[in-house]
């Protein structure tokens, strides 16, 4: 097992890049906030060992923001949380989490955003998130083959000329 990291990253100001890989850190907590505008993050977790129950907060102030989140492709990915608060036009949000038991809450705030989410796993995993805005694009695939699982999204949209597209599958969305 690999040992716990808490971390705090700040992209401050216009144009940063991060790329970064956490192979194995269990029970670890990151903190990340992208301060500005056109900032651009790729954060990889739990490639190459557990990341059971791990807390990762995601701030993004600005316009024209980045963050690509891809955790759990081992299978000891376990009880991971991804918060995330958004607050600014057209900033971009990828994820993929194979967590078993991951727990998603965003709140976003601003227009044209774009959202894109792929869970994959065999146990229940969840969404809640408050969109305000208008023109933001919000693409959730969810994806189990267990039988007995509850897989939940709860969105709550003021908007106006959004798309919203949810797929909850038993294979491949």
């Amino acid at each position: 097992a690999g040992a716990s990291i808490t971390a705090d990253i700040k992209q401050q100001g216009n144009t940063n890049t991060l790329a970064n890989a956490i192979a194995q850190a269990a029970s670890s907590s990151w903190t990340m906030y992208q301060i500005g505008d056109s900032n651009t993050s790729t954060i990889t977790a739990g490639g190459g060992g557990a990341v059971t129950s791990s807390d990762f907060d995601y701030s993004a102030t600005g316009n024209t923001n980045v963050l690509t989140w891809l955790q759990g492709s081992s299978s000891a990915a376990t009880g991971g949380n991804f918060d995330a608060v958004i607050t600014g036009n057209t900033n971009d949000l990828n994820i993929r989490s194979e967590v078993i038991g991951a727990v998603n809450n965003w709140t976003i705030d601003g227009n044209s955003n774009d959202i894109d989410v792929t869970q994959i796993g065999t146990d229940d995993k969840s969404i809640t998130a408050s969109i305000t805005g208008d023109s933001n694009d919000i693409d959730i695939d969810q994806t189990t083959s267990a039988s007995g699982v509850t897989d939940t999204i709860n969105i709550v949209a003021a908007s106006t000329s959004g798309t919203i597209n949810i797929d909850q599958c038993t294979t491949g969305c």
